[in-house]
């Protein structure tokens, strides 16, 4: 059978070109996979080596460790790209117990279930015994091997910060962007794991996988925990997903907030949006049948007039949500780049004017695109609350809600406010240049940062939803290319 390659096969080795030939190459050959579209990693110093060896295949420099080869191997390829990564020492993929007829169909069979699900990341039964092997297909959150696994690349999915754990992380990883891993139970691997010099045997001691087992339960708490002693770890299979919430009034979103949305649950947060009346947008039907994204009514923490102003109105309705339901805050308009840190409060902040008529003396100020406050600091809520309700009833006119919080926030000695770069590393003042290829321009005294810092160092970027509809007008069909927001569509979409 004839089938169309819309794959590539990637291979980490290090040491094995001899030995790889009669695995995982010869596996490959006999599946009439073309060398053309097989490229192997290998470290630098072994690249005249390989290239002598396997004749026809590409070979690529890599890196030393698996968990930084596989990052290479992510920024090799383009993001979107269909890659099916296989150790070198495959003997056989088996179905039902049985060699599979056609490598190729199977390979296509995994991507067009993952395009069809919405998720990122495909791989069989990780169990070689083929007694363990069940007849289903599941997206719950399962281990998927490095050995064998089929991904749409997205390569702030593929970064490492462990080298044992490395697949593990990895799994979680694409389990939070989509939702669930795809599994196909009833397929194995035939591997010899510890037979064969050259991989990572040697690195792999139980010294060092305490320590890493140690660090992941402790940063993945919902999502794993530790067996054998903390020598191994297990995945929970249905983790309870941490709850985000925001507020919206009107008929749609827009395409902004469907965005910025998406991008929460793409992180895999319960997400709750508050609503007066609201059509549910197609990008984010998928989601609310899945039971992670739900809408509640706004009135349920505050009733709206339709004729009071809604940004005052929206400033008093996220604090009293936060003190009478414990849940994290979000703007609608906060594109999440990385998961929130697990503590117990967090406020968003944004830089000050530190040049003319309105320059100020503090650098940056607290403002509520990100808040969470647990335990004691709701005191501090209270206390805002309070103090709204006390001048709106005194002084309507003078109840600026943003300054009572402001000022009560910068009185607080136990309350850390995050930095500008956290979640809001583009000032509003340069809102146009999100969407356009070119450096942030200084305004103000405030030196901009660029998007690569942004793009690695930042939580959450605020894209300023009023400047970009209001003032900036921006036509979405003409984003530039390589625009900050460019990046962004490129993180949601396939």
């Amino acid at each position: 059978m004839n089938i169309h390659m819309n794959f590539k096969i990637a291979i980490p080795s290090k040491g094995r070109s001899e030995y790889m030939k009669t695995k995982t190459l010869a596996l490959l050959e006999k599946h009439g996979i073309k060398k053309k579209d097989i490229y192997i990693f290998v470290n630098g110093d072994e690249i005249d080596t390989y290239k002598k060896t396997l004749k026809g295949y590409n070979i690529v420099e890599g890196r030393d460790s698996i968990s930084k080869q596989r990052e290479a191997i992510s920024n090799h390829f383009k993001d979107n790209d269909w890659i099916c990564s296989m150790d070198d020492d495959i003997t056989d993929i088996l179905e039902h117990g049985k060699p599979i007829e056609n490598l190729q169909y199977l390979i296509n069979d995994f991507f067009n279930h993952l395009i069809s699900t919405g998720l990122s990341m495909a791989g069989p039964n990780p169990c070689s015994n083929p007694f363990f092997a069940k007849p289903t297909i599941t997206t719950d959150l399962k281990f998927c091997c490095g050995a064998f696994k089929c991904y749409i690349n997205k390569k702030h999915l593929e970064k490492r910060d462990y080298d044992l754990l490395e697949d593990y992380e990895n799994t979680i990883r694409h389990y939070k962007y989509g939702g669930g891993i795809l599994r196909f139970n009833y397929i194995t691997l035939k591997v010899n794991y510890n037979s064969a010099k050259g991989g990572l045997k040697d690195f792999r001691t139980i010294e060092r996988k305490l320590v890493e087992v140690a660090r992941f339960i402790k940063q993945y708490p919902i999502y794993a925990k530790s067996k054998k002693d903390g020598v191994e770890v297990s995945l929970i299979k249905n983790p309870k997903r941490e709850i985000v919430a925001s507020l919206w009034i009107g008929d749609y979103l827009n395409e902004l907030s469907e965005l910025c949305i998406n991008s929460w649950l793409r992180l895999d947060y319960e997400v709750h949006i508050y609503i007066d009346t609201l059509n549910i947008p197609k990008s984010l039907g998928k989601y609310k049948d899945s039971g992670q994204l739900q809408f509640l009514k706004a009135s349920e923490i505050l009733k709206y007039d339709k004729k009071e102003d809604i940004l005052p109105f929206s400033d008093l309705w996220r604090f009293k949500l936060i003190f009478d339901t414990g849940k994290t805050w979000l703007d609608a308009d906060m594109f999440l780049l990385k998961p929130l840190p697990n503590q117990p409060e967090i406020i968003s902040s944004e830089f000050t004017f530190q040049s003319g008529a309105f320059k100020s003396d503090l650098f940056y100020v607290a403002n509520i695109g990100v808040m969470r406050m647990k335990s004691i600091h709701s005191e501090l809520l209270e206390k805002v609350i309070n103090k709204i309700n006390k001048v709106s009833n005194d002084i309507p006119e003078r109840c600026d809600r943003m300054k009572i919080f402001k000022k009560i926030v910068m009185k607080s000695s136990y309350l850390d406010v995050s930095p500008p770069s956290h979640y809001c590393p583009v000032s509003w003042w340069n809102t146009d240049q999100i969407y356009k290829n070119e450096p942030y321009t200084m305004k103000y005294g405030v030196e901009p940062l660029q998007n690569d810092f942004i793009l690695e160092h930042s939580i959450g970027i605020h894209l300023w939803n009023w400047h970009t509809y209001n003032k900036v007008k921006q036509d979405f069909t003409k984003i530039e290319k390589d625009s900050l927001f460019s990046k962004l569509l490129k993180r949601i979409t396939y």
